[in-house]
């Protein structure tokens, strides 16, 4: 059933968030806000994945009449890590006095959490091939292994500058490089190429 009435309410209106990609252990908070043109109190609830998993992500705000203001803070473990982005749905809902229907907007975002790159790569020629040696991050290992699957290596003749933002995971055909080999991350950690 859906009741069409006269109404002089307006809604709230929720601030524009971006969508992002962290790497997983690192810190993440949005900031977000809401404000009423009717001076109404504001309710602010958000939804999604991150509020399920272990860290789980939080969420706190604070309402004046008019304005609602939060933060949503999350640090993603090495499980996090997936293709998929996380959907995050925040709902603002007023609190009109008298008999006014209470209004809602709703703005929702994308978070991309990638894993963190090996550290301490080294290169190291033996004859005709390369030894190399790496950690993997501190944050993905755990008491039972390392949580990653397998590492690709990759080679390409001479130097290059590129500088890949967080969001550009993978290794993109335009840069030149060839896949020359696949490494199970629990078994050889010291290939030769």
């Amino acid at each position: 059933q859906i009741n069409v009435v006269t109404c002089s309410n307006n809604p709230p209106i929720i601030a524009s968030i971006p969508d992002t990609c962290i790497i997983a252990g690192s810190n993440y908070m949005q900031l977000i806000s809401a404000s009423d043109p009717d001076n109404n109190a504001i309710n602010l609830t958000i939804t999604g994945g991150p509020f399920s998993l272990n860290p789980a992500a939080t969420f706190t705000y604070t309402s004046i009449s008019g304005s609602a203001n939060g933060a949503m803070t999350w640090t993603p473990s090495c499980n996090a890590v997936r293709n998929q982005p996380y959907l995050i749905t925040v709902k603002a809902s007023d609190v009109p006095t008298g008999t006014q229907p209470s209004l809602t907007d709703f703005e929702s975002f994308f978070i991309k959490v990638v894993a963190p790159a090996p550290q301490n790569l080294s290169a190291v020629p033996v004859g005709a091939s390369v030894q190399l040696t790496w950690n993997p991050p501190a944050i993905c290992t755990q008491t039972n292994g390392n949580i990653i699957v397998s590492y690709k290596i990759y080679r390409k003749a001479g130097c290059d500058l590129i500088n890949p933002s967080v969001c550009e995971t993978g290794v993109s055909d335009s840069w030149g490089f060839s896949q020359i080999g696949t490494v199970n991350a629990n078994g050889v950690s010291n290939p030769n190429f």
